[in-house]
């Protein structure tokens, strides 16, 4: 049984043949075609990767292989007799399980006309179904019909498909899409037009729109200790997005436009931005860094973020109501939006950018189909009109992970070694995350990877720079308690600082000592366990030299506190008064976003700069610590 054949390229011989979504050779040739292939009903025919019904017609020359124009663009093959047209043989009857379940075509008018022509959607897909029903679709295959007086033809495209079908491999692990199907009576078929042409196509069915990409799964994303964030991220910004125009009508309210994601450095922000790129189902995904966007050419700065909505705009204007949504993300949004008038740059340009964005976001002209993320870690620098309802008005703080996100985290970094079997037996992943109060994300990710470096240089001699491939290097629960000592995340308890002041023990010397530590150690246990108590402030008065220091230290260092600081005057020499209350001040507000925190205000008359001649003290730093040890945790759960 022969299987290809080569034909010359011919025109078709009548409009008429147009409609039958089909190619055409003579009879003479279709007999012959019939009697080497061996078919018995229908010929099926691949042409470039594309399945065709091969018909016999009249007017046809001997060896030629007759397709309309649509068919002609979409294989790029020439009308003239003199281009070749290759064809393999599949089969004579339609395979079983290749009737599409979905289709998808987009709609253009060939006519030309002045009025627009509005047209339901269920009459065009009574048409269809009556011409095409049995005929092979392929992926971005074309039809042509007439229909009321008219000329139309379609573009296919998302076919899906029973995912049990032998012949087709599936795209995705949900939808099944696939390259080719047969077109059934119960296909269910959408059709769609461009908001700007002269056709409406009209539906009394109101479709929910897909919000994700298909078979996307965050289990996967690798991240950890975020779900709360995101889950929240998606009901309040993305909810209304998934249900059509039409029946949020009924509801008079506007799609969430922005949102602003705020917190530490470290502690994901940049990781749920990513993710979000990699899970939404949208148009465009755009990632800019608030300090790229200045330009020291006048009126650059504004062009460049009207350059970064144009996209959405033309998408809007062309589609209407159903225009593709827009993402645009802006890292360190803080460096672009600052506080309007705190700039004194002399150019103004700071405060053009941030009028700009508003224009943008929430403008006379403003956009249905963005979604404007920003990220920072200082919220407190952003020009307040752009926090506001309808613009950036969705705040998500990134706070630090509790255990149970961190053990997340460490599942995911430490997966692959467990995969590969390279993570002993011993490690304890929950054991690690009750050891890393207050680690944030990437504080977690680093001592993993010191963990794995313990491991690798363990009998390794760098001076040969000799390695032996073969020998297996385990990471073990040793390899990251040694990690622990050697690293000092961002948020937690700095050991060190304090055991240097304490650096040779500590004495009991009686019972003045016992009943002092036994009161602040009951303090300690009581903002723990109370749940109506979230501050206290203890003043150790006494000569100096007498161990006030080193007493507070030690208690703190063994209490249990995930968060410890001491703000001393030696720690602050290297600034200028400005420079020190802003210290004491991230001091504070890093305090805030832990669970528990002590902060030791050691030597206060030197904070204040105090001096008995004079009297001379620093009234800013007077007042920063004053106000500091009688503010309460601006957030409930947060005890200091």
């Amino acid at each position: 049984m022969q299987k290809n054949f080569t034909f010359h390229s011919s025109k078709i011989p009548s409009d008429e043949l147009t409609c039958k979504n089909a190619i055409f050779t003579n009879f003479k040739d279709f007999s012959m075609l019939k009697q080497k292939t061996g078919a018995n009903n229908k010929i099926y025919v691949k042409i470039k990767g594309k399945i065709f019904e091969l018909q016999g017609a009249e007017g046809i020359s001997d060896g030629c292989i007759a397709m309309g124009l649509l068919f002609r663009k979409l294989l790029g093959v020439g009308s003239s007799i003199s281009d070749e047209v290759n064809f393999e043989y599949m089969f004579d009857r339609q395979p079983p399980k290749t009737n599409l379940t979905h289709i998808k075509f987009k709609v253009t008018l060939r006519d030309r006309r002045e009025e627009t022509l509005k047209l339901e959607d269920t009459k065009l897909i009574e048409e269809l179904k009556k011409n095409f029903v049995g005929t092979p679709m392929n992926s971005s295959h074309a039809l042509f019909l007439y229909f009321m007086g008219s000329r139309f033809s379609f573009e296919a495209s998302e076919l899906e498909i029973d995912p049990l079908g032998p012949m087709n491999e599936t795209d995705d692990g949900e939808r099944h899409l696939v390259k080719f199907g047969f077109l059934a009576e119960d296909t269910v078929i959408e059709l769609t037009s461009e908001n700007n042409s002269v056709l409406k196509i009209t539906s009394k069915v109101m479709k929910a729109k897909a919000l994700t990409k298909f078979g996307f799964n965050f289990n996967q994303m690798g991240v950890g200790g975020l779900d709360k964030e995101i889950s929240n991220i998606f009901r309040r910004a993305f909810t209304s997005r998934l249900f059509p125009p039409a029946y949020l009508e009924k509801y008079g309210i506007h799609h969430v436009k922005g949102i602003l994601l705020y917190g530490p450095p470290g502690t994901g922000k940049t990781l749920i931005a990513r993710t979000l790129a990699n899970a939404l189902n949208v148009k465009e995904f755009k990632v800019v860094n608030g300090p790229e966007l200045f330009d020291k050419y006048v009126g650059e700065t504004e062009k460049k973020i009207r350059d970064l909505f144009a996209n959405a705009e033309k998408d809007q204007k062309d589609n209407g109501d159903e225009a593709g949504l827009h993402v645009i993300v802006f890292d360190e949004i803080d460096s672009l939006c600052r506080a309007r008038g705190t700039v004194s740059s002399g150019t103004g340009v700071h405060d053009s950018a941030v009028n700009q964005l508003l224009t943008k976001i929430d403008g006379v002209n403003s956009l249905n189909n963005i979604i404007v993320i920003g990220m920072t870690n200082r919220k407190d620098l952003i020009d307040e009109a752009i926090l506001r309802p309808g613009r950036l008005e969705l705040h998500i703080e990134i706070g630090l992970p509790d255990e149970k996100g961190r053990l997340q985290i460490l599942n995911i970094h430490t997966k692959k070694m467990r995969e590969n079997k390279v993570l002993d037996d011993d490690v304890d992943l929950a054991e690690l995350a009750k050891l890393t109060k207050n680690y944030t994300g990437a504080d977690i990710e680093s001592l993993v990877k010191l963990a794995c470096s313990n491991a690798l240089s363990q009998g390794l001699n760098f001076a040969s720079a000799k390695i032996n491939i073969n020998q297996e290097h385990k990471v073990n629960m040793k390899n990251f308690l040694d990690a622990f000592g050697e690293l000092q995340p961002m948020f937690g308890l700095n050991s060190t600082e304090l055991e240097n002041c304490i650096q040779f023990g500590m004495v009991n010397y009686g019972e003045n000592y016992e009943i002092l530590s036994s009161k602040i150690s009951a303090l300690f246990e009581q903002i723990k366990n109370s749940s109506n108590i979230s501050l206290l402030s203890v003043l150790l008065e006494g000569e100096s030299g007498c161990g006030k220091t080193a007493l507070a230290s030690y208690l703190a260092l063994h209490s249990g506190f995930p968060y410890v600081k001491i703000i001393s005057p030696e720690s602050l020499i290297k600034y200028m008064e400005s420079g020190k209350y802003t210290a004491i001040y991230n001091t504070f507000e890093d305090g805030y976003k832990s669970p528990y925190s002590i902060i030791i205000l050691d030597n206060i008359e030197k904070l204040i700069e105090y001096i008995r001649i004079g009297p001379r003290f620093s009234n800013l730093l007077l007042q920063t610590l004053s106000v500091y040890v009688k503010k309460l945790p601006p957030k409930k759960g947060k005890k200091c």
